[in-house]
């Protein structure tokens, strides 16, 4: 694995933590009311964290969240 992506996703789903050497980045919302945005955040000191605005099911169609995974992806 070379890289994590979360989009409204809970991220601190068990004790272990991603590698160094994997990128890792979250995309969140603090107006998702299914994934608190404490839960989405990324923990690890390697990781990127980005917040956008919008619901949970409303990130699907975000054009802030496509831009921040064009940039994540061309890197």
């Amino acid at each position: 694995m070379r890289r994590v992506i979360a989009v409204g996703s809970p991220l601190m789903i068990g004790r272990e933590r991603v590698p160094a050497e994997v990128k890792m980045a979250s995309i969140y919302s603090h107006d998702d009311v299914v994934v608190r945005p404490s839960r989405a955040l990324a923990q690890e000191s390697h990781a990127s964290n980005f917040e956008v605005r919008g619901s949970h099911v409303g990130l699907a169609n975000n054009p802030e969240v496509y831009r921040h995974l064009a940039r994540l992806l061309a890197d």
